[in-house]
């Protein structure tokens, strides 16, 4: 008698993450990967903008896209540890009028956090501002950062 047997195709996974807004159990957004840092970019543009992260490994981006962490909406308000590790090349492209590694921040904490062969472009039409770490800032703290070759296109406030 033949054996039977099924296979599931998975096409989308909805991702919950809710580290970071439990003060009490202080937690992180444990970053390892383009993918989770892609995820937690999608969760500060949801409206999760507290959350704290740590960069757990370097990323080595290989030339691939990010389109940044926040958004004109959702500022990223929490505390990211780079610890110690280098993001690199990294394209970071976005229609917004904040563009970088991160769009938007609003009293946040970036630290120990290097950043190699860097390309940011922004196209938007408007007023902009653009850089390799922050495209807007409205209050950041940051502590050993550095930001080692790259090339920023943008039309206005470009850094």
């Amino acid at each position: 008698m033949p054996k039977a047997t099924s296979e599931t195709t998975i096409t989308s996974i909805t991702l919950n993450y809710k580290c970071g807004t439990n003060t009490d159990f202080n937690e992180v957004f444990q970053i390892t990967s383009m993918q989770t840092l892609r995820d937690f970019a999608a969760l500060t543009k949801s409206g999760q903008t507290n959350l704290n992260a740590r960069l757990v490994n370097d990323i080595d981006f290989k030339n691939g896209t990010f389109t940044g962490i926040g958004n004109v909406n959702n500022h990223y308000k929490g505390t990211f540890d780079g610890n110690g590790k280098t993001i690199s090349n990294i394209k970071i492209i976005n229609k917004a009028k904040g563009t970088g590694l991160f769009n938007y921040v609003e009293g946040a904490t970036i630290s120990n956090l290097t950043i190699k062969n860097v390309t940011v472009n922004s196209s938007a039409e408007y007023y902009e501002c653009t850089g390799a770490l922050i495209g807007c800032a409205y209050g950041v703290n940051l502590n050993n950062i550095n930001v080692s070759s790259g090339t920023i296109y943008g039309k206005n406030n470009t850094a």
